[in-house]
């Protein structure tokens, strides 16, 4: 089976996979909706999506006059925070389903488009086969697990939700002999809901709403995924094919180059239009939809983690651990690949950059240097063009849900977080004595621990050598292209020209090395960097803590020079992570300080070539997360200290 078949039979087998999520809820693909279709029509093809939307808006009707009942009637924080994840979530299903049906046309323009890209010339396609399987192999077991995770933890909240008034029922007739009838969520019905006559029908109208608002979801993000998996696998292909583009050398015939280079470049530019009009697609379908969900995924996250640490009740909280997971995840899903379709779709001037420009005419050269233009502004989608869809993106979600999260934990935590956590008092003979000794002891644990995974000399030294070296030969390169010799008017333009070429042609092998050792490091020291950086606050964190908590001198010390090494050691990867941008960035300076006023079109076109290239920052990231500089090192440090002064306020010893 070809590769092209093989890659037309995933993705049509994704795409039905995505089709039976959809119809669950009345949405599907392929729709054959003109707009000559009167309202009668729309209404009879579309009556099953239109029936659960309305059935769906009647629960969240109830859910928010629960919500007003609640208020009037003085219920507690716990009741609240119970409700208000599961109608944040009601609200965002709707939102999406809409927006889904509204751009159907956008939808299937999406399929069809990633269906022409896909129909590559064998061509093309001969020269790259191992590459592209080894994309696709990459790509689709990422796709693959998000799919099944989020099918795990949305199946587990959803079962867990709806066993919960059995379980209920179970135990409590167990403990009393009498029945105790509940339903999975807090609406509010003009009936009794504790009537067993009424009970069924009440209880499966929250479930289906249950299940409808999952798929509702569930359904458009696997289409997002689907697609976003496809565009980036063939943003991967466009990449390979550009590097190996045949630009031609001198000793050719100059029309068999020119036609050859010609055929290639058309299709090149023709499948990259196409791949940016499917981003864009993408971007109409979700941008408003994930607005919404970015803007309300903080609040979700922040109270379900709230209840799943304050509601004591074993059987109502196990619901909210699958429901944390899968709001966590679907958060996840969209900025992970929002941050993959930025970075494959910039890489194209990379690829460009990558080939043997150096050895094309100017004609040549100057095609290529409009595609790496483009290039270098990213495709993107957005929430409604507040914020891109990143992994940074991604953080900052996390780093408002912790602030909401410590925020309700301090002000309406009462016994559940704290009485079982805060134990530092115990009374002995009458006497109130703090009990330090269990938290030095748990800090002596965590600090063997981190010293194990983190203080590995050797890695970080490593990291440290090349780095220095790597600046070192970026400076260098610095000046040699500063002194490049670009030839004055004086001069004939022969012994010029072969003067520039020789040393040009140097001074990109160079850079190209370059730009392979930071991308080498990148690979090496990504995945244990994100680690790193995620855990440095709470590690910095937790040693201040230890150190302002312990009473002997003798223990404090371990801590203050612990401390010290910690924060050394991220200081270490954020200074070098940074000096690599600088100096990289660098290069586009040294190209206008050059005597490139004096030289001819063509040299100014090369010298150009390379300044564009190296505007774009040589980086060491934390897994795409965040790039490793001193601004990052302020972050960590400023949260840090946020994590440190509410440790501070709930458990610090009184002075």
């Amino acid at each position: 089976m070809g590769l092209e078949s093989q890659e037309k039979i995933l993705f049509e087998k994704y795409l039905d996979r995505t089709n039976k999520f959809l119809y669950v809820t009345g949405m599907q693909l392929k729709e054959d909706i003109g707009c000559n279709k009167s309202l009668l029509q729309l209404l009879r093809h579309r009556w099953f999506y239109y029936f659960n939307f309305f059935y769906l808006t009647t629960s969240i009707m109830g859910q928010f006059a629960w919500w007003v009942e609640a208020i009037i009637t003085d219920r507690s924080i716990t009741e609240i925070t119970y409700f208000m994840p599961c109608v944040t979530f009601c609200c965002l299903g709707n939102m999406k389903a809409f927006y889904f049906i509204k751009y159907v046309h956008f939808v299937n323009d999406t399929v069809n488009s990633l269906r022409k890209v896909q129909s590559l010339t064998s061509e093309m396609r001969k020269y790259r086969n191992e590459v592209e399987h080894e994309m696709l192999n990459n790509r689709l077991w990422i796709y693959n697990m998000f799919t099944y995770l989020t099918s795990i933890t949305t199946g587990g909240a959803l079962l867990s939700f709806m066993m919960g008034p059995f379980l209920i029922l179970g135990v409590y007739y167990y403990s009393t002999g009498e029945m105790l009838i509940t339903l999975p969520f807090f609406l509010w019905y003009p009936v009794d809901q504790t009537k067993l006559t009424n009970w069924p029908f009440l209880y499966i109208h929250q479930v289906w709403s249950a299940t409808i608002t999952v798929f509702k979801v569930f359904g458009p993000d696997n289409f997002f995924a689907t697609c976003s998996t496809f565009i980036n696998i063939q943003f991967h292909c466009l990449r390979y094919d550009i590097e190996k583009i045949d630009v031609g050398t001198k000793n050719r015939n100059k029309c068999l180059i020119d036609g050859g280079f010609r055929l290639q470049f058309e299709q090149i530019i023709q499948r990259h239009k196409i791949l940016i009009r499917c981003v864009n697609l993408l971007e109409s379908i979700f941008a408003k939809s994930t607005l919404f969900n970015v803007a309300t995924s903080s609040l979700i996250i922040c109270v379900t983690g709230f209840n799943v640490t304050t509601i004591e009740n074993k059987i109502l909280m196990m619901p909210f651990v699958s429901f944390f997971l899968m709001s966590m995840l679907q958060v996840v899903v969209l900025c992970y690949y929002g941050d993959k379709i930025m970075q494959y779709s910039m890489e194209i001037s990379d690829a460009v950059y990558n080939s043997q420009w150096y050895l094309a005419d100017a004609k040549v050269m100057r095609d290529l240097l409009f595609l790496s233009i483009r290039s270098r502004r990213a495709c993107k989608l957005t929430a409604y063009r507040f914020t891109d869809l990143n992994l940074n993106t991604f953080g900052r979600i996390m780093g408002r849900s912790w602030s909401y999260f410590a925020l309700l934990q301090t002000v309406y935590g009462g016994k559940g977080f704290t009485s079982m956590t805060k134990k530092i008092e115990r009374t002995i003979e009458n006497t109130t004595l703090e009990v330090v000794d269990e938290y030095v002891y748990l800090g002596q644990v965590i600090q063997m621990a981190v010293i194990a995974v983190f203080t590995v000399l050797g890695s970080d030294n490593f990291f440290a050598t090349c780095s220095t070296f790597v600046n070192i030969q970026f400076y260098c390169l610095h000046y040699d292209i500063e002194k490049i010799d670009t030839g004055t008017r004086n001069k004939k333009g022969r012994y010029v020209n072969y003067v520039f070429r020789g040393q040009f042609k140097q001074i990109i092998k160079r850079h190209k090395i370059l730009i392979d050792c930071v991308n080498f490091m990148e690979t090496i020291y990504t995945k244990s960097t994100l680690f790193n950086v995620a855990t440095s606050s709470v590690i910095i964190c937790v040693t201040g803590f230890n150190i302002m908590v312990t009473y002997h001198i003798t223990m404090m010390i371990p801590f203050i020079f612990f401390l010290v090494a910690a924060t050394l050691q991220i200081v270490v990867l954020c200074y070098y992570g940074d000096k690599i941008m600088q100096y990289s960035m660098e290069i586009s300076d040294a190209v206008y300080n050059s005597k490139w006023y004096l030289a001819d079109a063509k040299i100014m076109k090369d010298l150009l070539f390379l300044s564009i290239r190296s505007r774009r920052a040589c980086k060491i990231t934390a897994y795409q997360f965040t790039d490793l500089n001193l601004n990052t090192f302020g972050k960590i440090m400023g949260r840090s200290w946020s994590y440190f002064a509410l440790l501070q306020t709930i458990y610090g010893r009184k002075n």
